[in-house]
């Protein structure tokens, strides 16, 4: 049974045993009001008061009963509440805890990010360097460093993507996995101007 069905049964209970209660109320008001009003003074009025009496009396009796399935509509309904109250709780923690997940990889992925886009300036000077007629023993290192920054890169959008992917987050697995892509491109064409550059040194 859903939360949903749960507490329309126990707010249906409730307004029924309410409302057959106050109706019974009513009805045994009416009786007290009415052999209030009444005088005995006659035979016939002597036997109206005691049906009314003896009304009164069935009335009150169910009264009784009507009351104990009130109070029990009562308990059902704060069960109800009681459970839902919990449900509600229990969704907010576990929201906490995935925005809080959440968060913890948003924030490792706006630094690798931030890392990501520090790799372009070292490919840029290594380019200019290389245009300028650089030596072979001058580009290496400088190719070297940009290589091992982009593996870091690399590695690291692997490691958030696989976390985002335990964690149930597709969108920043697919943004963790498309910037991994960029620089795993980049990386291979440092490292076919790498090769190129090592080859003419020993040529």
């Amino acid at each position: 049974m859903s939360m949903s069905t749960g507490a329309k049964k126990a707010e249906g209970a409730l307004a029924a045993a309410a409302l057959e209660f106050e109706r019974e109320l009513e009805r045994y008001e009416r009786l007290a009001s009415e052999l209030q009003r009444t005088e005995v003074s006659s035979e016939k009025t002597l036997a109206r008061s005691k049906k009314l009496l003896a009304d009164a009396s069935e009335s009150e009796q169910r009264l009784g009963g009507l009351l104990g399935g009130l109070l029990a509509a009562m308990n059902g309904a704060r069960d109800t509440q009681q459970t839902s109250m919990e449900h509600v709780l229990g969704a907010a923690k576990r929201m906490q805890v995935r925005a809080a997940e959440l968060q913890t990889l948003l924030d490792r992925f706006t630094k690798l990010g931030a890392a990501a886009r520090e790799v372009h300036g070292p490919v840029a000077q290594v380019a200019e360097r290389q245009a300028q007629g650089a030596t072979a023993d001058e580009l290496l290192p400088a190719l070297n460093e940009v290589r091992g920054r982009m593996d870091s890169v690399i590695t690291e959008a692997e490691a958030i993507a696989g976390l985002a992917r335990e964690g149930n987050w597709p969108d920043l697995v697919r943004e963790a996995s498309a910037l991994r892509d960029q620089v795993q491109a980049m990386r291979n064409r440092v490292l076919h101007v790498q090769r190129d550059v090592a080859q003419r040194a020993t040529s």
